[in-house]
C-alpha cells in the first residue's frame, strides 16, 4: 500500500521544486493551497502561477487541493477556478452541522468531477491562520453516518496528530483508532494532517491502515526557509536566480524524500 504526499505550497519556488520531485519519483502529489494563500493571490491567479511553475511537467503529476477551509465562498471560487479537490472543515461543529455543510460542498464539487475531503475529530495546532486550540480524536461512532450522508471523497481524521511540530519526539498517534477506522470503512480514503515530525515507522503503519493522503506543510516552510538563510550568508547572496534555484532545489530534495517514504519505498 501506499499513500500521497500532500505539500502546502506558497509561491513559485516551492510548487516548482515539488512538481520536479514528483517528476523523479513518477508518483503523483497533491499541492495543497491554504485558504490564507488564495485569499492572497486569488484562486485564479494562483492557478495561473501553479501552471506557469508546473510548465514542462504532466498535468497529471499533481492535484490543485484546497485545504481547510471553512468559507462557502471561497471553496465555491476554487471550484469555478478548476481546483481538482476541496476541503471543507466544518469539524469544529455539532456531527449534523458537519454533515450538512461537507454535503452541500459535495453538491457543488461533484458535478464538476472535483473531490472533496471533509474532517471528523479536530486537528489540533496553527496552520496558516487556521487554528484548532486542542487536538480531538474522532468518534467510531460517527464515521459511518459522516461518511454515508456526505459521500465524502477524502476523511481526514482526528487520532491525536497536529500541526506544526509536536512538542514529543515520539508523538503519541493513536494508531489503533486508525486501524479500527479503515476497518469500519475499508475504501474510504482517509487522510493523515500533520505529518511533519511523525516518526517514518509510525507512518509506514498508517499508510498500512488506510492513510491516502499525507500533508506535510511545516517541514516544507523550513527547507524554504533554511535555504533562503544558507544562501543570504554565503559569498554570492545577491545572487538572485542562484537563491532561486537553491530553494527549488533544497525544496525538491525534502519533497522527493518524502513521496519515496509515503509510498513505502516504491515511488
Amino acid at each position: 500500500m501506499s499513500a500521497h504526499a500532500a505539500f502546502n505550497i506558497f509561491n513559485y519556488e516551492t510548487i516548482r521544486g515539488v512538481i520536479k520531485a514528483a517528476a523523479d519519483a513518477q508518483q503523483w502529489i497533491y499541492l495543497q493551497t491554504s485558504a490564507s494563500t488564495v485569499k492572497y493571490y486569488s484562486a485564479a491567479e494562483l492557478r495561473n502561477l501553479i501552471m506557469t511553475a508546473a510548465k514542462g511537467f504532466d498535468r497529471h503529476l499533481f492535484k490543485i487541493h484546497l485545504d481547510h477551509c471553512d468559507d462557502l465562498s471561497l471553496i465555491e471560487e476554487c471550484i469555478r477556478c478548476q481546483w481538482d479537490s476541496v476541503m471543507i472543515d466544518a469539524s469544529h461543529l455539532e456531527l449534523a452541522e458537519n454533515i450538512r455543510l461537507t454535503k452541500e460542498v459535495a453538491a457543488m464539487a461533484h458535478p464538476e468531477n472535483i473531490l472533496v475531503e471533509g474532517e471528523l475529530g479536530q486537528i489540533g495546532g496553527e496552520e496558516d491562520g487556521f487554528e484548532a486550540l486542542k487536538a480531538m480524536k474522532v468518534s467510531l461512532g460517527d464515521v459511518q453516518q459522516f461518511i454515508d450522508n456526505t459521500e465524502v471523497d477524502l476523511l481526514a481524521v482526528g487520532i491525536g496528530n497536529k500541526h506544526g511540530y509536536y512538542e514529543s519526539a515520539d508523538p503519541k498517534l493513536d494508531l489503533e483508532l486508525l486501524k479500527r477506522v479503515h476497518q469500519m470503512a475499508p475504501q474510504q480514503k482517509l487522510v493523515l494532517h500533520g505529518g511533519t515530525g511523525i516518526p517514518t515507522a509510525d507512518i509506514l503503519r498508517a499508510v498500512k491502515m488506510g492513510i491516502h493522503k499525507i500533508n506535510i506543510s511545516t517541514e516544507l516552510k523550513d527547507t524554504y526557509l533554511n535555504a533562503v538563510d544558507f544562501h543570504q550568508r554565503s559569498a554570492k547572496r545577491h545572487n538572485m536566480i542562484q537563491l532561486v534555484t537553491n530553494t527549488i532545489d533544497e525544496v525538491k530534495n525534502m519533497a522527493l524524500e518524502k513521496i519515496h517514504l509515503f509510498a513505502g519505498g516504491n515511488a
